[in-house]
């Protein structure tokens, strides 16, 4: 009876070893995988700070060009101006045409 229970205590404590060691292995994919989200969020947050750094910096280039253009002067309305009076002269020609 003696063996018996010495047979039955060796068998279980194998299948506690194996448990153990399926649990071991699986806590260090755990691991794996959280390192690798670690990873990837830095990677993103990296990316998405470039990315922003980029669109400011063309943004204030713009905004640059755009001030130099305005201090120049030359805002020219004579093109708008005349292109006003022609569709005004046009739509006269167009109303008395249809009476």
């Amino acid at each position: 009876m003696l063996r018996k229970l010495d047979h039955q205590n060796a068998q279980s404590y194998l299948a506690q070893r194996d448990t153990l060691l399926s649990l071991d292995s699986l806590n260090q994919v755990v691991i794996t995988l959280q390192d690798s989200v670690i990873i990837l969020e830095t990677l993103n947050r990296k990316a998405f700070e470039e990315g922003f750094n980029v669109a400011l910096m063309r943004y204030d280039e713009l905004s640059d060009e755009y001030i130099s253009e305005l201090k120049k002067g030359k805002v020219s309305l004579e093109w708008s101006i005349i292109g006003a009076v022609a569709a005004g002269v046009t739509g006269v020609f167009i109303g008395r045409g249809t009476k």
